[in-house]
């Protein structure tokens, strides 16, 4: 056993764990951390999960990933805010965030996504020909950011590339005697959502800076390239959304149109909104472009998909991807895809 370790310290001493700074690329500060934390927000209530964990290696920083689910829901009985009669509330959100930070001295990768869905139903019945409303609100938020310390050993050209997601759906319907003379039942939502990616200098100052923000269902690919000079920076980025919805319900007197006493309405809806952030920062060394898939199969951060990174998939085989960057494919688990990935661009230099 003393022998075989003895074997694999001189492996790793002959191939090189750390780049040197006379070679393009990046290079993390050992002692470090990359650092994640998710966000979740329902009916008031939160949860976070901040997650730190040490850069060990300058060839392939500690995967960090952090996640935070938080499920509310609650009924109320009462009188309606407008009116005579009586109604009730039955409101519910649901919010997760997931952020994880990785990368090798080649390429850095980064995700924030998450859910947000709140549910609002609004009951109400008069008493006779009283006018009667209720107003049912629910609404919660999710948010994920992720900070990864990285070092220029030398003047280089670094191309970034975000892709950004938002999803966004509803549906909604009222039951029963609603609506009349006053006032009609509805159901209305509001979103916000975005993302901000920044690169910071060691003193702080943003060399880098791209956000977005909406109210609408989006999509946003961007490729910038820029050249940073020798010297440490800070990779930061968000993803959030935040959700409120409104259901009212109503039963107005109209006699020519309602029965006797005790009419009713019930009025619901839900809306959710789903955004997702992929940040990507390759060290390119070749003017030509090269497809991120065939960066990303480029495990141990050595500028070629060769028979290092197929030995990095065969070693991790079967292991959480969260934890490694051999789950090229990004599914979670290291399995025959990531080989697959690794076959499909063997060869390829960048």
């Amino acid at each position: 056993m003393r022998a075989k370790s003895i074997v694999y310290w001189w492996i790793f001493v002959l191939v090189g764990c750390c780049p040197s700074y006379g070679q393009s690329g990046f290079r993390y500060p050992v002692g470090e951390s990359v650092y994640v934390s998710a966000f979740a927000s329902a009916l008031r209530n939160e949860q976070r999960s901040p997650i730190s964990r040490p850069i060990t290696s300058e060839v392939a920083c500690a995967a960090g990933t952090g996640a935070a689910v938080l499920d509310q829901y609650s009924s109320d009985w009462g009188p309606p805010t407008i009116g005579g009669g009586r109604g009730s509330v039955v409101v519910g959100a649901q919010a997760d965030s997931t952020s994880t930070a990785r990368g090798n001295k080649a390429w850095i990768t980064a995700y924030g996504y998450g859910t947000i869905g709140a549910e609002a139903v609004a009951m109400v019945s008069n008493d006779c020909w009283d006018f009667a409303l209720e107003v049912a609100g629910s609404g919660g938020g999710s948010a994920a950011e992720f900070q990864l310390p990285f070092i220029m050993p030398e003047r280089g050209p670094v191309a970034i590339i975000l892709d950004w997601m938002h999803l966004v759906g509803s549906s909604s319907g009222a039951s029963g005697q609603c609506g009349g003379l006053f006032a009609e039942p509805s159901f209305d939502y509001t979103i916000r959502a975005g993302f901000s990616v920044s690169i910071l200098d060691s003193e702080g100052r943003a060399v880098f800076y791209e956000e977005f923000l909406t109210d609408q269902p989006n999509q946003k690919h961007i490729w910038r390239t820029l050249v940073l000079p020798p010297g440490r920076y800070l990779l930061i980025g968000t993803n959030s959304s935040y959700l409120s919805a409104t259901s009212i319900a109503v039963v107005s007197p109209d006699p020519s149109s309602c029965g006797p006493c005790c009419m009713s309405c019930t009025m619901s809806g839900t809306a959710a909104s789903a955004p997702s952030l992929a940040v990507y920062m390759v060290a390119f060394r070749s003017t030509i472009p090269v497809p991120l898939d065939a960066v990303r199969s480029d495990i141990d951060g050595s500028y070629s998909v060769d028979d290092g990174d197929l030995l990095s998939v065969i070693v991790d085989y079967g292991h959480d991807g969260r934890e490694s960057l051999a789950d090229i494919n990004g599914d979670g688990l290291v399995d025959d895809a990531d080989i697959l990935m690794v076959l499909q661009w063997f060869g390829t230099e960048y």
